[in-house]
């Protein structure tokens, strides 16, 4: 997890009347709906490389929530893509 989103979850679940207590409850609400869109796609489970399966979490200040977006979805180089879309080529 990226300092980004820690101090996202520290600024939500930390308040001065009430300390750390919310933390907990804020990491599972915020991580939770990040992710819920992600449970069940059947086009994670068929993924051939792990970098098609790992998410990102973002902080989305404007609407105060986390979002997670896919490593595959990223930017990547030349040379990574092919390496991902082949495998074996590359290891070889």
């Amino acid at each position: 997890v990226g300092r980004e989103v820690l101090n996202f979850l520290i600024r939500e679940g930390f308040t001065p009347d009430l300390g750390a207590r919310n933390l907990r409850s804020t990491v599972e609400r915020q991580v939770g709906r990040a992710l819920l869109s992600w449970i069940g796609q059947s086009e994670d489970e068929d993924a051939g490389d792990r970098f098609s399966r790992t998410l990102i979490l973002r902080e989305n200040r404007a609407a105060r929530q986390l979002e997670a977006s896919r490593v595959a979805e990223q930017v990547r180089s030349e040379a990574l893509r092919a390496a991902l879309s082949n495998p074996r080529q590359a290891a070889a």
